[in-house]
């Protein structure tokens, strides 16, 4: 795998928050994309990123992070 995973999660009454980080192995990583199923009860996201210039997009439809 070229690179390494981190993650946490916690989870409340009224929804949760998760953080995760992407550590690439040797070279930077370009053109890279995740995306995340919430499950079937998801009706929104509050998403931000503090580095690598990323954005995130709620997908309604799919009930996805993408």
């Amino acid at each position: 795998m070229p690179f390494i995973l981190h993650s946490t999660l916690s989870i409340t009454d009224h929804g949760g928050a998760f953080e995760l980080t992407f550590i690439p192995r040797a070279n930077a990583l370009d053109d890279f994309a995740v995306e995340l199923y919430l499950g079937a009860g998801a009706s929104s996201a509050t998403c931000s990123q503090v580095t690598g210039g990323s954005e995130w997009t709620y997908v309604p439809a799919r009930c996805t992070l993408r």
